[in-house]
């Protein structure tokens, strides 16, 4: 009866009983060996004539042959073993190789290749692709984050105002000022009666202090604040709506920065920078978006086109 092996496992088994020094054991099953792949069957009678060269001794039997024999005779198998590793070819034998000792043979492979594959594990990719996806998510989420009141209270002012940063310094710095006009009233709330009335005897400043700021629904005006830039369009739109929805009107100013567009969203139809500022502090826009600032029309648009609904280019 003939028994088949895979290549590798026949190969192990071989250099196994050498090392225990079972020298007739593996004369006796290389003598009946052969394989119907016609590469491997001439390796095995080249591999036959090796080790009765190297184990026998002439025709009288088997010695103890010496290790260095022994270890030349191994070294060839492994050789053997390498070359046919992925071909994955059968070895024909009339011994059956001891089933326990081939299965102690891939028990004492196994860690090999668990450690093979450890080596290219996935989890940098993982990792690579959790850091990238976070990114994505907080800055697609940008203006959630910053509209929370414990974010703003440790970012430092000017931080987020890339494109336009002495600009926003200067905004910041502008609304830490004291406003000495709401100290006034502030303060005459709070004293008695008569000082009340000296201190807001004026009827125009007793307009001005009721008085609501709103920007103008129906022209640009000469000043505006702006809010936000974004590099596409859609975005910009979208940021528009959310503005309006919270101080009246917004519109999106286009205007070319380096060869490329740029989509500003500003609260336009204030006629002087006074009103601005009034707004500014009254609707506590610098709280809401931090690196809010005022600037003029003039400064950066000649003239300014429509091109549709809330939305103008700066020519």
């Amino acid at each position: 009866m003939a028994y088949q092996t895979n290549s590798g496992s026949f190969f192990d088994y071989l250099t196994q009983m050498l090392v225990e020094n079972k020298v007739s054991e593996t004369i006796q099953i290389l003598s009946d060996a052969s394989s119907s792949d016609p590469t491997l069957n001439g390796d095995l009678k080249f591999l036959k004539l090796r080790a009765n060269k190297k184990l026998m001794v002439s025709a009288g039997g088997i010695v103890n042959p010496p290790k260095t024999q022994i270890q030349d005779v191994i070294k060839l198998i492994k050789e053997l073993k390498s070359a046919h590793y992925r071909r994955n070819v059968k070895v024909n034998t009339l011994t059956e190789p001891s089933r326990k000792a081939l299965k102690q043979i891939r028990k004492n492979n196994q860690p090999g290749i668990t450690s093979l594959k450890k080596k290219k594990s996935i989890w940098p990719w993982i990792f690579l692709f959790l850091f990238l996806g976070g990114g994505a998510l907080g800055y697609y989420f940008k203006d959630q984050i910053l509209e929370n009141e414990m974010v703003r209270k440790y970012i430092p002012p000017g931080l987020l105002s890339g494109n336009d940063s002495s600009k926003t310094n200067k905004a910041n710095l502008e609304s830490g000022k004291p406003k000495y006009k709401n100290k006034k009233i502030t303060s005459s709330s709070t004293s008695s009666n008569s000082s009340t009335s000296s201190s807001l005897s004026s009827p125009s400043d007793l307009r001005t202090a009721k008085k609501k700021v709103v920007p103008s629904s129906e022209s640009i005006g000469k000043y505006f604040i702006q809010i936000a830039s974004y590099s596409e369009l859609d975005q910009a739109k979208s940021k528009r709506k959310r503005v309006e929805m919270s101080f009246d009107r917004a519109i999106v100013l286009q205007k070319d920065l380096g060869g490329k567009p740029n989509y500003k969203i500003v609260i336009p139809g204030f006629d002087t920078r006074e009103n601005a500022e009034d707004f500014q502090d009254d609707r506590k826009v610098g709280r809401l978006y931090i690196g809010s600032f005022i600037q003029p029309f003039r400064s950066g648009c000649v003239d300014l086109t429509e091109l549709e609904k809330d939305v103008y280019v700066c020519n």
